[in-house]
Protein backbone atom coordinates (compact mmCIF):
# COMPACT_ATOMS: atom_id res chain seq x y z
CA UNK A 1 0.00 0.00 0.00
CA UNK A 2 1.10 3.63 -1.08
CA UNK A 3 1.14 5.67 2.51
CA UNK A 4 0.11 9.57 1.69
CA UNK A 5 2.23 12.33 3.14
CA UNK A 6 0.58 12.83 6.20
CA UNK A 7 1.36 11.79 9.93
CA UNK A 8 1.36 8.53 11.28
CA UNK A 9 -2.05 7.63 12.76
CA UNK A 10 -2.19 6.94 16.55
CA UNK A 11 -3.40 3.73 17.60
CA UNK A 12 -6.80 5.29 19.13
CA UNK A 13 -7.21 6.77 15.76
CA UNK A 14 -7.02 4.09 14.21
CA UNK A 15 -9.78 2.30 16.54
CA UNK A 16 -12.15 5.01 16.29
CA UNK A 17 -11.88 5.52 12.81
CA UNK A 18 -11.95 1.56 12.10
CA UNK A 19 -14.70 0.62 14.73
CA UNK A 20 -16.84 3.74 14.28
CA UNK A 21 -16.59 6.30 11.52
CA UNK A 22 -16.11 4.68 8.71
CA UNK A 23 -18.49 1.46 9.05
CA UNK A 24 -20.69 4.72 10.21
CA UNK A 25 -19.99 5.94 6.75
CA UNK A 26 -21.20 2.95 4.98
CA UNK A 27 -24.32 3.10 6.81
CA UNK A 28 -25.05 6.41 6.15
CA UNK A 29 -23.87 5.57 2.33
CA UNK A 30 -25.98 3.04 1.91
CA UNK A 31 -29.28 4.45 3.35
CA UNK A 32 -28.79 7.94 1.18
CA UNK A 33 -28.36 5.70 -2.11
CA UNK A 34 -31.05 3.34 -1.57
CA UNK A 35 -33.38 2.67 -4.15
CA UNK A 36 -31.48 4.21 -6.90
CA UNK A 37 -28.92 2.92 -9.80
CA UNK A 38 -26.26 3.02 -11.95
CA UNK A 39 -26.55 3.70 -15.70
CA UNK A 40 -27.30 0.02 -16.63
CA UNK A 41 -30.80 0.54 -14.37
CA UNK A 42 -29.74 -2.61 -12.40
CA UNK A 43 -25.97 -2.26 -9.89
CA UNK A 44 -27.08 -0.92 -6.81
CA UNK A 45 -25.42 2.42 -6.40
CA UNK A 46 -23.99 2.11 -3.63
CA UNK A 47 -21.63 0.01 -5.46
CA UNK A 48 -20.13 3.41 -7.18
CA UNK A 49 -18.86 4.32 -3.91
CA UNK A 50 -17.80 0.97 -2.58
CA UNK A 51 -15.53 1.39 -5.11
CA UNK A 52 -14.05 4.32 -4.99
CA UNK A 53 -13.46 3.54 -1.26
CA UNK A 54 -12.11 0.40 -2.12
CA UNK A 55 -9.31 2.30 -4.42
CA UNK A 56 -8.68 5.23 -2.16
CA UNK A 57 -7.77 2.84 0.03
CA UNK A 58 -5.59 0.50 -2.14
CA UNK A 59 -3.59 4.03 -2.59
CA UNK A 60 -3.36 4.44 1.03
CA UNK A 61 -6.00 7.30 1.25
CA UNK A 62 -6.08 8.59 5.24
CA UNK A 63 -8.76 7.30 7.36
CA UNK A 64 -10.96 10.59 6.62
CA UNK A 65 -10.60 9.95 3.28
CA UNK A 66 -11.92 6.59 2.46
CA UNK A 67 -14.64 7.97 5.10
CA UNK A 68 -15.19 10.72 2.81
CA UNK A 69 -14.95 8.00 -0.33
CA UNK A 70 -17.89 6.45 0.86
CA UNK A 71 -20.20 9.74 1.14
CA UNK A 72 -18.76 11.50 -1.41
CA UNK A 73 -22.23 11.80 -3.60
CA UNK A 74 -24.70 12.08 -0.87
CA UNK A 75 -24.69 15.83 -0.65
CA UNK A 76 -24.93 16.25 -4.34
CA UNK A 77 -27.42 13.31 -5.42
CA UNK A 78 -29.59 12.84 -1.83
CA UNK A 79 -31.03 14.59 0.93
CA UNK A 80 -28.27 13.77 3.42
CA UNK A 81 -26.85 17.18 4.21
CA UNK A 82 -23.26 18.29 5.67
CA UNK A 83 -24.35 18.99 8.98
CA UNK A 84 -25.71 15.68 9.18
CA UNK A 85 -22.55 14.00 8.10
CA UNK A 86 -20.70 16.37 10.73
CA UNK A 87 -23.23 15.45 13.46
CA UNK A 88 -23.43 11.55 12.22
CA UNK A 89 -19.55 11.26 11.79
CA UNK A 90 -17.41 13.49 12.74
CA UNK A 91 -16.43 17.43 11.38
CA UNK A 92 -13.15 16.21 9.62
CA UNK A 93 -14.73 13.55 7.01
CA UNK A 94 -17.92 16.27 6.39
CA UNK A 95 -15.11 19.03 5.78
CA UNK A 96 -13.58 16.43 3.18
CA UNK A 97 -16.86 15.53 1.26
CA UNK A 98 -17.29 19.13 1.13
CA UNK A 99 -14.93 19.84 -0.95
CA UNK A 100 -15.47 17.13 -3.69
CA UNK A 101 -18.78 18.46 -3.44
CA UNK A 102 -20.06 21.10 -6.27
CA UNK A 103 -23.48 22.66 -6.61
CA UNK A 104 -25.77 21.31 -8.88
CA UNK A 105 -25.77 25.01 -11.00
CA UNK A 106 -26.14 25.84 -14.30
CA UNK A 107 -21.93 27.02 -14.56
CA UNK A 108 -21.51 23.55 -12.39
CA UNK A 109 -19.18 22.20 -15.08
CA UNK A 110 -17.20 25.33 -15.30
CA UNK A 111 -16.93 25.92 -11.24
CA UNK A 112 -15.51 22.03 -10.89
CA UNK A 113 -13.26 22.77 -13.58
CA UNK A 114 -11.82 25.47 -11.77
CA UNK A 115 -11.65 24.21 -9.04
CA UNK A 116 -10.47 20.89 -9.29
CA UNK A 117 -6.79 21.92 -10.18
CA UNK A 118 -6.46 23.62 -6.60
CA UNK A 119 -8.04 20.65 -4.14
CA UNK A 120 -5.55 19.12 -1.65
CA UNK A 121 -4.08 15.90 -2.33
CA UNK A 122 -6.62 13.85 -0.68
CA UNK A 123 -9.49 15.58 -2.32
CA UNK A 124 -7.20 14.67 -5.32
CA UNK A 125 -7.46 10.91 -4.43
CA UNK A 126 -10.83 10.76 -4.02
CA UNK A 127 -12.31 12.63 -7.21
CA UNK A 128 -9.31 10.78 -9.35
CA UNK A 129 -10.65 7.48 -7.82
CA UNK A 130 -14.64 8.32 -9.04
CA UNK A 131 -13.66 9.20 -12.20
CA UNK A 132 -11.66 6.15 -12.96
CA UNK A 133 -14.41 4.17 -11.76
CA UNK A 134 -17.36 6.14 -13.66
CA UNK A 135 -15.32 6.00 -16.58
CA UNK A 136 -14.61 1.91 -16.35
CA UNK A 137 -18.25 1.64 -15.30
CA UNK A 138 -19.35 3.53 -18.82
CA UNK A 139 -19.81 0.68 -20.96
CA UNK A 140 -22.02 -0.52 -18.61
CA UNK A 141 -24.55 2.61 -19.07
CA UNK A 142 -27.00 0.97 -21.33
CA UNK A 143 -29.84 3.13 -20.28
CA UNK A 144 -28.00 6.08 -21.72
CA UNK A 145 -28.47 7.25 -25.45
CA UNK A 146 -24.85 7.26 -27.24
CA UNK A 147 -25.29 11.16 -27.16
CA UNK A 148 -25.38 11.07 -23.42
CA UNK A 149 -22.52 8.61 -23.32
CA UNK A 150 -20.60 11.03 -25.33
CA UNK A 151 -20.69 13.48 -23.39
CA UNK A 152 -20.49 12.39 -20.43
CA UNK A 153 -17.01 10.71 -21.41
CA UNK A 154 -15.47 14.24 -22.63
CA UNK A 155 -16.64 15.16 -19.05
CA UNK A 156 -14.35 12.82 -17.45
CA UNK A 157 -11.11 13.61 -19.53
CA UNK A 158 -11.72 17.47 -19.20
CA UNK A 159 -12.01 16.29 -15.06
CA UNK A 160 -9.24 13.87 -15.56
CA UNK A 161 -6.73 16.80 -17.44
CA UNK A 162 -7.63 19.61 -14.68
CA UNK A 163 -6.53 16.41 -12.31
CA UNK A 164 -3.36 16.06 -13.62
CA UNK A 165 -0.45 15.42 -11.16
CA UNK A 166 3.03 16.54 -12.03
CA UNK A 167 4.75 14.00 -11.13
CA UNK A 168 8.35 15.01 -10.66
CA UNK A 169 7.10 17.16 -7.72
CA UNK A 170 4.34 14.84 -6.04
CA UNK A 171 5.67 12.64 -3.74
CA UNK A 172 2.81 10.33 -3.48
CA UNK A 173 2.21 7.99 -6.34
CA UNK A 174 -0.72 6.67 -5.58
CA UNK A 175 -2.25 9.71 -7.76
CA UNK A 176 -0.14 9.18 -10.79
CA UNK A 177 -1.14 5.34 -10.50
CA UNK A 178 -4.50 6.17 -10.74
CA UNK A 179 -4.25 8.57 -13.82
CA UNK A 180 -2.58 5.50 -15.99
CA UNK A 181 -5.83 3.58 -14.72
CA UNK A 182 -8.29 5.58 -15.96
CA UNK A 183 -6.13 5.88 -19.25
CA UNK A 184 -6.72 2.30 -19.52
CA UNK A 185 -10.47 2.51 -19.25
CA UNK A 186 -11.01 5.53 -21.55
CA UNK A 187 -9.12 3.17 -24.19
CA UNK A 188 -11.53 0.76 -23.93
CA UNK A 189 -12.91 0.48 -27.34
CA UNK A 190 -16.53 0.50 -26.44
CA UNK A 191 -15.90 4.05 -25.19
CA UNK A 192 -12.72 5.27 -26.77
CA UNK A 193 -14.21 6.32 -30.14
CA UNK A 194 -16.03 9.37 -28.18
CA UNK A 195 -12.86 10.72 -28.12
CA UNK A 196 -12.58 11.37 -32.02
CA UNK A 197 -16.02 12.32 -32.67
CA UNK A 198 -16.91 15.62 -33.50
CA UNK A 199 -17.72 17.89 -30.40
CA UNK A 200 -21.04 18.21 -28.74
CA UNK A 201 -23.33 20.91 -27.56
CA UNK A 202 -21.99 21.04 -24.08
Amino acid sequence: MIRPPSVNPSPQKIEIYENCYIPRAIELATAAHSGTTRGDGKTPYIEHPRAVAQLVTTCGGRFETVAAAWLHDTVEDTSLTLSEIADLTCPEIAAQVKKVTFPNAPNRRELMLEALPKLDIHSRLIKLADIVVNMRDLPNATTWSAERQKRYYQRLVEQRTALTVDRHNCHWQGLWMLEKLFDLYAANPLVAHYAYTSSVKQ
